[in-house]
């Protein structure tokens, strides 16, 4: 809310000046300040405010459940401690009140909010902000640390003493969050929305650390947003999802699906007026998403040179080409390189038709993907089959290397033709092969043989590529149970809450073992009617049983008892 000149132009109450939350003696007197009659009855439809995709109507309904100390008490009570600047900086409440009125709006990245009654801390990570946080979003995809990351960290490192933080975070925000919980002992919980994922080299680095601290983690996601797909999520973490599709949660377009009020589920009253609830829509990611998730993860082992280039890309390429169709088609028309970059597109469309064909994902799939991102809008059904059978044939085409490319020409001028948005007519020969006839505009013969010897340059450049893609040049680093220990920071920064997770592990193998040995009904016996060699058997099998149950306990036992030796030496020599 502080760099959304939207909001802080929204009316306050007696008409008094807006105050930023430096200014406030907690979170409630600032959203308490707001008069948001105005923003809840302008129109759903509005123009989002600001850059975030959240509508004036929806953040009405935020502010007003903010406004309510019944349902946001807690929130209300936190007090502003500190902030982080741009550059990573500590900066304090006392410096923020001596800013003059021009400078109020420096970015801020986090904020450090304490519970005066508790002393619990709350951090809050903002999204990505700016081009140097976006180049850091690159830099994440093959680094351990990024320095954004490393900002974050030494930011809750400097929380004295204390182990009762939790933090939370949006879209890059939530990548930090998530990090700095792997990587700090004093956090207690993380809850982040829309983060993304780490790359192998941060898995490796921190794998003990993510087997003892990943349960802390819980990241939310709407299940079409196309940012927390990217890269691999921390094994061992909660990944949740929320929504079911573009029409829920006030989600109207590809763009809002990453918006950091996209996961929360909102109501109408009588009245119309759109009411905050306190619930989450759980469900399960969409399909294309999952597409993306493996297309990325495709591409991070494969043999490609420019991992960094083509996954930002791809983000992009969903974010803005996908958020705005007309800039897409307008740049598709236009040859316009700032927002179409044909290599890396042409290198992207090459890697998802490998991955569908080596995945077994059909043309239907692949439609329901593009149509999602928008590149294909809505259409009739008799489009979509033909769309569907365009994108099998495609995928078939470059499958089956002996097949011309006269074959699949047609198929992929139609594609183009439907993402334009022109008239279409197809009938087909005696072979199954379409003939296309499509309505272009003025200069319809030259605009359609320009078209298919442009779709027939691009094809064969994606062919190209196509051909050249090494897939699993690596394999993805899975982490192990237990590392060895070799130095001594091992076992400060990681090796207690390692040694608790294994214990409690040990504990609940030992009491499903105590249960079935006390269970009567498990252990076999003889009182069952049998005589002769079945009796004999019977007993045989059954001492047997008791035998192994015995020596198994025992194990557990020993197993049990070193463990808590070895888990009190660590705490011991911790202490020394």
């Amino acid at each position: 809310m502080r760099g959304d000149e939207d909001i802080k132009s929204m009316k306050i109450k007696e008409d008094k000046p807006y105050k930023p939350l430096e200014d406030c003696k907690d979170v409630g007197e600032y959203v308490d300040q707001f008069d948001i009659k105005d923003f809840q009855n302008a129109d759903a439809s509005e123009n989002t405010t600001g850059g975030e995709q959240i509508s004036k109507n929806e953040y009405a309904a935020v502010i007003e459940y903010m406004q309510d100390n019944k349902k946001s008490s807690k929130i209300r009570a936190l007090k502003l401690n500190r902030a982080m600047n741009m550059d990573g900086e500590e900066v304090s409440v006392e410096s923020m009140h001596s800013l003059p009125d021009n400078e109020k709006n420096y970015k801020v990245l986090a904020y450090d909010l304490t519970d005066p009654d508790s002393d619990e801390h709350v951090v809050v990570f903002k999204g990505t902000e700016g081009a140097k946080e976006w180049k850091d979003n690159v830099e994440g995809i093959g680094k351990e640390d990024t320095q954004a990351q490393l900002d974050a960290y030494n930011f809750i490192k400097s929380i004295k003493g204390k182990d009762n933080i939790t933090v939370v975070g949006h879209s890059k925000g939530g990548n930090k969050a998530m990090y700095c919980t792997i990587r700090c002992d004093n956090i207690k919980k993380c809850v982040a929305m829309d983060g993304q994922g780490f790359s192998d080299e941060f898995m490796k680095k921190y794998d003990v650390q993510i087997l003892g601290r990943a349960s802390k983690i819980k990241n939310i996601s709407y299940c079409s947003d196309y940012v927390h797909p990217l890269m691999r999520a921390i094994p061992g973490s909660k990944q949740l999802y929320t929504g079911s599709g573009y029409g829920s949660n006030g989600v109207r377009s590809v763009a809002e699906c990453h918006s950091p009020n996209s996961i929360l589920t909102y109501t109408t009253d009588k009245n119309g007026k759109l009411i905050l609830t306190d619930e989450f829509n759980y469900t399960s990611e969409t399909d294309s998403i999952k597409l993306i998730r493996g297309l990325v993860e495709y591409i991070m082992y494969s043999d490609c040179e420019d991992k960094k280039g083509l996954i930002e890309y791809i983000a992009r390429i969903v974010g803005e080409i996908g958020g705005n169709r007309e800039e897409f088609i307008k740049a598709l028309k236009n040859g316009d390189k700032e927002i179409l970059d044909t290599d890396k597109l042409t290198t992207i469309i090459a890697y998802l038709i490998k991955y569908c064909n080596e995945n077994n994902i059909d043309g239907k799939q692949l439609f329901q993907l593009l149509h999602d991102i928008h590149v294909l809008d809505d259409m009739p059904l008799w489009k979509e089959v033909i769309v569907y059978e365009a994108l099998d044939k495609l995928l078939i085409y470059f499958k089956q290397n002996e097949k011309d490319q006269n074959y699949v020409l047609p198929y992929v001028v139609t594609i183009l033709a439907f993402i334009m948005n022109r008239d279409v007519n197809v009938s087909y020969n005696g072979f199954g092969v379409p003939a296309v006839n499509i309505n272009w505009g003025k200069s319809n013969n030259e605009d359609t043989e320009r078209w298919i010897k442009l779709s027939a340059g691009i094809l064969g450049n994606i062919k190209s590529k196509y051909n050249n893609i090494s897939p699993n040049a690596k394999k993805p680093y899975n982490l192990g149970t237990l590392k060895p220990i070799t130095v001594l920071s091992d076992f400060r920064e990681a090796t207690s809450p390692m040694m608790y997770y294994n214990l409690q592990g040990i504990q609940k193998s030992l009491s499903m073992m105590e249960k079935a040995i006390s269970n009567d009904s498990v252990k076999l016996n003889a009182d069952s009617g049998l005589s002769g060699k079945a009796y004999e058997s019977f007993s045989k099998v059954s001492a047997f049983y008791d035998t192994l149950y015995n020596n198994v306990h025992e194990l557990i036992q020993n197993t049990k008892q070193q463990t808590e030796s070895i888990y009190n030496a660590v705490i011991e020599l911790e202490n020394q």
